[in-house]
């Protein structure tokens, strides 16, 4: 990443994407293990700080920021994108749009196995990433290992659905930063993963109190902030259709597009569909085929846009083989699925679908608005003023 000096203790670090960083507390006179992640164009942030106060000291050395204080350290420094191939496939990504580490280094045996980071924010909500049940497993669900009880971070008024296609590129699904599940490791090698626990702004982390006492020290806690706009975990379809139980529109207009972040497809059919909140497919809510063999963000246009209105929808996606889709564990959504061999999406899905988890798929939708005064709009607003829409 790019990094430049602000003031004499502070510097600023430019993702990928654009985004912001800032290493150190501006507002300071001295140095202060604080690491602030801007996020949206400034729009959302947090603000990760080692409750101390100590003033200490700091060094750098043109990548690490390490903060010396009396019987322990802090070491702060940017990370790349990772990626994860299976074969010549891309499948999974960690810090996609750039990350950073905010390391706690035990010089020796701690008093306590707990340590705490303060954690300010604006505009975000954070949601705790349980471990896959043996039921979800069976059904196809993956999680990477350093998502086991981590946290996803998204954007708490932003969501799938988008007034304009600069919006939708921005916010995508909502989702601005994963904190991942961190391990300690000790100077000989040894490792074993933590455990995170966020209540009140205040991110505890926890290790084996007898892991610490037997560890080689110094000990290094090694808590990775990534930049992500997908989810972390997956899972697969094949002759079944999957997709979002209920999710709102606020909008009224076309629909421009459907992107999905999704890997798997190679020659094999693949399409989206609109279902109301009856469950019965759209009028011209059927999208064209989308091929993708590695991991990304694919955009799936509509033969013909469909309308929409201020009402809850269905997004639901069907394969005729094996594809992956990206999610994460939130609160107020949920997927559903009903098994059926691809030929073509039935006209109702009512009483088909098996509810399962409370997830966020990575999926949006892009609506042109119709203009104020239109036929189409003057139509709907009659009707939404004879009737209560649904809602989440």
């Amino acid at each position: 990443m790019e990094v430049t000096q602000l003031n004499p203790t502070t510097y600023q670090a430019k993702t990928p994407a654009g985004d912001l960083a800032e290493i150190g507390d501006i507002k300071a006179i001295d140095f202060k293990p604080t690491l602030k992640l801007n996020r949206f164009e400034s729009e959302c942030y947090q603000s990760i700080v080692l409750p101390t106060t100590v003033k200490g000291s700091y060094t750098f050395d043109g990548n690490k920021y390490l903060w010396t204080g009396l019987d322990s350290d802090v070491g702060i420094y940017t990370l790349d994108r990772v990626e994860k191939w299976d074969g010549l496939k891309l499948t999974g990504v960690q810090n996609e749009l750039g990350g950073f580490e905010f390391e706690i280094i035990l010089r020796g045996i701690p008093a306590s196995n707990k340590f705490l980071i303060d954690i300010d924010s604006k505009g975000l909500d954070f949601f705790y990433q349980p471990q896959l049940t043996l039921m979800e497993i069976a059904q196809g669900f993956h999680q990477p290992d350093n998502a086991i009880g981590s946290y996803a971070v998204y954007h708490s008024t932003k969501g799938i659905w988008h007034p304009n296609k600069a919006d939708g590129v921005k916010y995508k699904s909502g989702k601005a930063f994963h904190i991942y599940r961190p391990k300690a490791i000790d100077a000989v090698g040894k490792e074993i993963w933590g455990e995170l626990s966020l209540n009140a702004g205040e991110l505890t982390i926890t290790i084996d109190r007898t892991w610490l006492k037997l560890a080689t020290y110094p000990v290094i806690i090694d808590p990775n902030f990534g930049y992500e706009s997908t989810g972390t975990n997956d899972f697969g379809q094949n002759n079944q259709i999957w997709g979002l139980a209920e999710e709102a529109c606020p909008y009224v207009g076309t629909v421009d597009t459907m992107e999905m972040c999704i890997y798997g497809f190679y020659a094999e059919n693949g399409k989206g569909a609109l279902y109301d909140a009856a469950e019965d497919i759209v009028v011209n809510g059927l999208t064209n085929t989308v091929v993708g063999a590695n991991l990304g963000w694919y955009s799936v246009p509509f033969t013909t846009p469909p309308d929409v209105t201020a009402q809850n929808y269905h997004i639901v996606m069907w394969t005729d083989a094996a594809v992956t889709m990206k999610y994460d564990v939130t609160t107020g959504k949920a997927i559903y699925s009903w098994g059926v061999t691809y030929n073509g999406f039935p006209a109702s899905a009512a009483g088909q679908g098996t509810r399962h988890a409370t997830i966020r798929i990575s999926v949006y939708c892009t609506v042109t608005e119709a203009a104020v005064g239109h036929p189409y709009t003057s139509r709907v607003q009659g009707v939404q003023g004879m009737r209560t829409w649904g809602g989440i």
